[in-house]
């Protein structure tokens, strides 16, 4: 009789709120690895949604398993909390006042719906938008602090974010089995089938995943696109700020830092099992610090050696023969990537060359540091100087009228590490596949993403790398936009155009004066410029992306057909030249003094 009283009860409960439009404040799901409690929060609009934060979607990876592909969790019976996120992953945060943060238990999930399947309630699955968070393959996690989900939770989809390794965590490799690297691209896909397996209780359609994400996050959905090993796990992919082909996505190149690192700690080099096996016992912190200097080295790289590569061949021969997974692609620029960088530039030159003048630097400077930039890109054989003037006369002339010596650095970065390799993905990918190209060129004021980068003042009427994500995302340090201000009616577009090609797999918006967006091909090479009024352009940056095949480039993805290079391989860096810093958590700590 009292169970029948309970049942009763809870079903009352439920009908009325059902019925009232008035959800209870936490919701209980349950996944294939145990139960899990949500908590009611609102949109930028006041509607409901749950938020599942800090869910583990993986066993943690010490110990033994630090240089391994990631296991599924075990699981757990109780009810999991999931109020808080988990811990991000270990990496150095230039902007706290202590550059050592995280914790290698950190590969957790966070899920955002706006509708729950329960057993007293079915619901309609809603499509699926995985977000892959950027920072150099070597810093940040998929929390609210960049990532919040109030504006994206207006539509009617389930939202992820999610941490994977990071840095020498995430991308050591021994180029064998015993340490193979690619630990965090591995991770991604083990989160791919994490979704495939519990979405559903989420209230959203395993069948309509797409996944999206923004510099190193757009690099690693360009290479999920490419992985044999992400078949059937999603079915739209948007890369923003970042792709397979560009510097810092993955190499072909094998490097020799392991056994130095190896070495600094005071590990075996001679036998690879002993060298790893002692590596995995140092603890966390120290490795962090000791591989530190060599942060920007560890990366994506084409690991055919073992048995199951993520990455089988370079990824230019994969795009050129069609071979990838063949799902509408969305792929895009800001209007000017290397404006946030610029500082960054010219902060780290005054640390080691003593050139600042308060916080003018003059074009000589400038042009000089165009000079040392192109340098460290080329292939080993090219004329460095030969080489480095052509960038520096090219763009000198470019930006002259503007009278901006920042500028000129700024497109440097912008066209060598953003423009030239999207185009390139673009017009092979588009072969074989539908492929939407855009430009995001609104600036709305308040809203920078790199806006804490550094107090160098810096004019710019551009927007640069990552704005566009202000106009996707909640941050937690910013109030959330007015409706009928500029701004606002940008997130609407934004978001109208991002969920849209989520739904159906061609970007759409919500207005009805809006064009058409055309279909990339490498004949009209047409895109979406993305704006307060979206218009169609064509052939983005083509005479600054057409001098850069002019250039010997040292290309990650190829393989060495000369000499091996004597100065390092680089991506793209915070350090001059790319070269290590021989105190880099001195470096770091000498950064933030000048930049908080």
């Amino acid at each position: 009789m009292l169970r029948l009283l309970l049942w009763t009860t809870l079903l009352a409960a439920g009908v009325t709120s059902y019925y009232t439009g008035l959800p209870t404040r936490t919701r209980l799901v349950r996944t294939k690895e145990g139960p899990v409690r949500g908590y009611l929060e609102r949109s930028a609009s006041g509607k409901a949604f749950f938020a599942f934060r800090g869910i583990p979607y993986a066993r943690p990876p010490v110990g033994e398993l630090r240089f391994q592909p990631p296991q599924r969790h075990p699981g757990w019976k109780r009810p999991l909390d999931a109020k808080e996120h988990g811990s991000v992953c270990p990496q150095i945060d230039t902007f706290s006042e202590t550059p050592l943060i995280g914790n290698e238990d950190c590969l957790f999930v966070n899920v955002y719906t706006r509708q729950v399947r329960t057993r007293m309630q079915s619901v309609s699955s809603q499509p699926v938008m995985i977000f892959v968070h950027g920072g150099m393959y070597i810093r940040g996690s998929g929390n609210d602090r960049y990532y919040g989900p109030k504006y994206l939770m207006d539509e009617d989809i389930v939202l992820v974010t999610f941490n994977y390794r990071l840095g020498v965590f995430g991308f050591l490799t021994t180029y064998d089995a015993a340490a193979p690297g690619n630990y965090g691209l591995r991770d991604q896909v083990l989160l791919l089938q994490w979704v495939q397996d519990n979405i559903a209780s989420f209230g959203g359609d395993p069948k309509a995943v797409t996944i999206f994400g923004e510099s190193a996050g757009g690099v690693s959905v360009s290479l999920l696109v490419l992985s044999p090993l992400t078949k059937g796990l999603f079915h739209h992919a948007i890369s923003q700020s970042g792709s397979a082909l560009a510097n810092f996505g993955a190499s072909g190149r094998k490097m020799g830092f392991t056994d130095e690192l190896a070495e600094k700690l005071g590990c075996p080099v001679a036998n690879i099992t002993e060298m790893v096996g002692c590596l995995t016992q140092v603890p966390s912190s120290q490795f962090l610090a000791s591989a530190s200097p060599f942060e920007h080295l560890y990366q994506p790289r084409v690991d055919v050696e073992v048995e199951h590569p993520f990455l089988p061949e370079d990824p230019r021969l994969l795009l050129e023969r069609g071979d990838f997974n063949l799902v509408p692609w969305m792929q895009g620029v800001t209007e000017e990537e290397g404006w946030p960088f610029v500082p960054i530039f010219a902060v780290v030159e005054s640390i080691f060359l003593g050139v600042m003048e308060g916080d003018t630097f003059s074009w000589g400077l400038m042009s000089d540091l165009t000079t040392r930039t192109a340098s460290s890109i080329l292939e080993c054989d090219a004329d460095p100087t030969a080489e480095a003037t052509k960038v520096r006369d090219f763009y000198t002339d470019l930006v002259i009228a503007d009278l901006n010596p920042f500028l000129l650095v700024a497109r440097v970065i912008s066209d060598r590490f953003f423009n030239a390799a999207l185009l390139a993905e673009s017009s092979l990918a588009s072969r074989h596949t539908a492929v939407y190209q855009y430009m995001f060129e609104y600036k709305g004021p308040g809203r920078l993403f790199f806006s804490n980068i550094s107090t160098l003042e810096v004019s710019n009427t551009d927007a640069g790398h990552g704005d566009e994500l202000m106009y996707l995302f909640s941050q937690t340090e910013l109030p959330l936009e007015k409706p009928g201000t500029p701004n606002h009616n940008m997130i609407r577009n934004m978001v109208s155009l991002w969920t849209s090609f989520a739904r159906t797999g061609k970007p759409t918006s919500e207005s009805p004066a809006a064009p058409d967006w055309p279909i990339f091909t490498e004949q009209s090479q047409r895109h979406m410029r993305l704006d307060s009024n979206l218009t169609v352009g064509e052939k983005l940056f083509e005479d600054r992306v057409e001098f850069w095949r002019t250039i010997a480039v040292n290309e990650p993805w190829r393989r060495p057909t000369g000499p091996d290079c004597e100065r390092l391989d680089i991506r793209f860096s915070f350090a001059p030249l790319g070269e290590p810093v021989d105190d880099t958590l001195a470096f770091y700590n000498a950064m933030h003094q000048m930049f908080k």
